[in-house]
């Protein structure tokens, strides 16, 4: 995708909020919660990463998969560990002693005070969820870079892009993908599985799209 230019900001604003509010929220039907025009305006910049991401919310279409998918949230997203086979914080994944509340929950905690978007312990930094998260959950991280994002388009400002940028490299994309390994190794996700990859090929991308010259 980067390779054709993916530069469209809406489109990855509109990514980020569907998996963080999936990870918040629980399962999102794309006809209730996000609608699907900005997933085929992905269509003319890649077709298959939109294929793919279609996929994943076409299956809430059906009774049957939302229950499943409702029951990996409970189950997989919203348990602690070690209720959680694969606990959805960076915390778990980073610090040398897999623990919660440990410094990469600090770290992140940082991120987003540099940013000026202060987390507390109501959990109510972006979304109102209702559940005490750390601010190391996966749902909270996706959700940062989600208003980081849309606040750069709305008023492009140097150091919110460094701090965006940053929090990406140095500290998403460095547990995402071992969170999406655990998923793999230690369930039987479906949904949340599906959801977990396209985080990592978000981030991925969003990336790579950071280092051309646009965002120099």
């Amino acid at each position: 995708m980067t390779k054709r230019g993916f530069t469209d900001f809406d489109v990855m604003v509109n990514g980020y909020n569907y998996l963080a509010r999936s990870f918040l929220e629980g399962p999102l039907s794309a006809d209730a919660q996000v609608g699907r025009d900005w997933i085929r305006k992905l269509e003319s910049i890649d077709a298959d990463e939109a294929s793919r991401i279609m996929t994943i919310v076409e299956g809430l279409d059906d009774p049957g998969y939302v229950a499943r998918a409702e029951e990996e949230f409970t189950s997989y997203v919203l348990a602690m560990p070690p209720a959680s086979p694969a606990p959805p914080y960076a915390s778990y994944y980073l610090d040398e002693t897999p623990s919660l509340w440990g410094e990469a929950t600090r770290d992140a905690a940082r991120f987003y005070s540099r940013a000026e978007l202060h987390w507390s312990t109501s959990a109510r930094i972006l979304f109102e969820t209702g559940e005490a998260l750390a601010p190391d959950h996966i749902g909270m991280e996706l959700a940062f870079v989600a208003v980081g994002e849309e606040q750069t388009v709305q008023e492009p400002e140097e150091e919110r892009t460094a701090i965006i940028r940053n929090f990406l490299r140095e500290h998403l994309s460095r547990w995402l993908p071992r969170y999406v390994s655990t998923l793999v190794r230690c369930t039987n996700s479906v949904h949340y599985l599906a959801l977990g990859r396209w985080a990592r090929r978000w981030v991925e991308l969003d990336i790579e799209n950071r280092s051309m010259p646009l965002f120099q």
